[in-house]
């Protein structure tokens, strides 16, 4: 089955420590400002610095209330697939509030693009923190969501010692880079309960689980996202609990106490919950971590306790994962001779049908295993049929495919504006003026308001004069 969201793009194949080192005794960061000085406000973010060395390079700043500018702090570098640099900030505030941890995120990562850019955007983040704060090289962090959760590893791991450890939320390693017994650094990784990436991030925990590796995998309720706050927070007490544990950090007692705290009632909660893998695993987690920093005795005797439950429910969460990977690909499959071959295209409503869509939406919102694994389903071949088939057969030149991928990804998900609004551009370029007209009033029932972007729209400019265009693009936005 096709994994989403992977391409690492043209990171270089080995990035050596001093790639990522900042740049000693340079003269341009030096009169930045005074060695050790902070230059903005602590507890407030600061939305846009630019690296002094490459002004084109912009970031976010987060330096908590906390964070003494005599001592060196730890600091957290987030890469967004987007570029959103606010985003992750505002999911990590809370978490670097509680661990002092500085934020530093990204306006020029991305994911999915030819060229990564997500190296230079670390240098960059990583030269520039160094001129204006007192960074402990001991505690660097990277975290990433989706194609940057990858590039953050590939980083991690081709430069030793350079980052302490890496969150990787929805989206696990590269592809050419499997975890290995000396990995370098500390991995936390999060995925939503209904992420397409679902069956990946388990398949990478039982990878690491089997090499005997130090790391955290948290299942939260939702989609392909980054991490919600609360499992944010978990994340980085974590990286800086082993800190404490491998002496990088002063002992902390308030944070081995509130990461305790959070850590046992999860562990219950799952308990209370039936979940029994994921509470023994939680259990066990709590015995290793904090072994000689709290009383362990209870983790133990829970871990051994649930067992035998947690076998069987792994071995019934495994199953589950095979069949919707059966799923996905019998989909992919119908895609792929949807649009095989000299014939016409399969008319899209033999597509729908034969990837039994409807019957998947109808078990989709059920509070139940069943009913998320639905879910995981629609969600990976949605991706597909939305993005990265079409832009694939435009690029052909082929939008009479394009049409018909996006028309799956509309039965899949008819509440989205957007997609009925690709599939009407697609339809449109095609040069079928109905079921571009059609489509477009479809888009607008769902929400579509934006008309500025509509009339500058190229792909419309065949259907302009058409009364029928114009009644619906008429509409938009009223």
């Amino acid at each position: 089955m096709r994994r989403h969201n992977g391409n690492v793009g043209a990171v270089v194949a080995s990035v050596p420590f001093t790639l990522l080192n900042p740049i000693v005794g340079s003269a341009l960061l030096a009169a930045v400002v005074t060695e050790g000085a902070v230059p903005f406000p602590r507890g407030e973010v600061v939305p846009d610095l630019a690296a002094a060395h490459d002004p084109a390079q912009t970031y976010a700043l987060y330096a908590p209330r906390s964070v003494d500018p005599a001592k060196p702090a730890p600091i957290l570098y987030l890469l967004d697939p987007r570029g959103r640099a606010l985003v992750p900030i505002e999911r990590f505030r809370a978490a670097a509030d509680a661990t002092g941890v500085v934020l530093a995120s990204s306006y020029r990562s991305r994911s999915d693009v030819a060229d990564d850019p997500n190296l230079p955007a670390l240098q960059a983040m990583w030269a520039d923190t160094h001129a204006r704060l007192r960074i402990d090289d001991a505690r660097v962090y990277v975290a990433g969501f989706s194609g940057t959760a990858r590039a953050a590893c590939y980083m991690a791991d081709a430069a030793p010692g350079a980052i302490a450890g890496v969150i990787g939320a929805g989206a696990g390693f590269p592809y050419e880079r499997r975890p290995r017994r000396d990995l370098p650094f500390l991995y936390f990784g999060a995925v939503g309960d209904t992420d397409f990436n679902y069956g990946e991030m388990q398949e990478l925990e039982r990878r690491f689980a089997d090499l005997g590796l130090v790391y955290r995998l948290e299942v939260f309720p939702g989609g392909h996202d980054w991490m919600t706050g609360e499992v944010a927070t978990a994340a980085l007490r974590f990286l800086e609990l082993r800190a404490v544990r491998d002496g990088r950090r002063p002992g902390d007692s308030d944070l081995v106490a509130a990461a305790f705290a959070r850590d046992a009632e999860r562990a219950r909660t799952l308990e209370a919950a039936g979940r029994a893998f994921e509470a023994a695993r939680q259990w066990s987690w709590i015995a290793r971590d904090y072994e000689g920093l709290r009383d362990v005795d209870e983790a133990r005797a829970r871990a051994a306790a649930l067992a035998a439950a947690a076998r069987r429910d792994e071995g019934e969460r495994v199953a589950r994962e095979r069949r919707e990977e059966r799923r996905v690909e019998q989909a992919q499959a119908v895609l792929a001779r949807a649009v095989s071959g000299g014939d016409e295209p399969w008319p899209p409503a033999r597509v729908v049908a034969q990837i039994d869509v409807e019957r998947l939406r109808k078990r989709a919102p059920e509070d139940s295993e069943e009913g998320r694994s639905a879910r995981r389903v629609l969600n990976a071949v949605f991706v597909q049929a939305a993005h990265y088939l079409p832009r694939d057969a435009h690029r052909r030149g082929e939008d009479g495919r394009a049409a018909l991928y996006l028309f799956v990804a509309a039965a899949i998900r008819p509440e989205d504006p957007q997609v009925w609004y690709r599939l009407a551009a697609a339809e449109s370029r095609s040069g079928h003026r109905r079921q571009a007209v059609e489509a477009l009033g479809k888009a607008v029932e769902a929400g579509f308001a934006d008309a500025e972007r509509l009339g500058a729209d190229p792909d419309f400019e065949r259907l302009r004069p058409d009364p029928e265009f114009q009644a619906v693009a008429a509409r938009v936005g009223r």
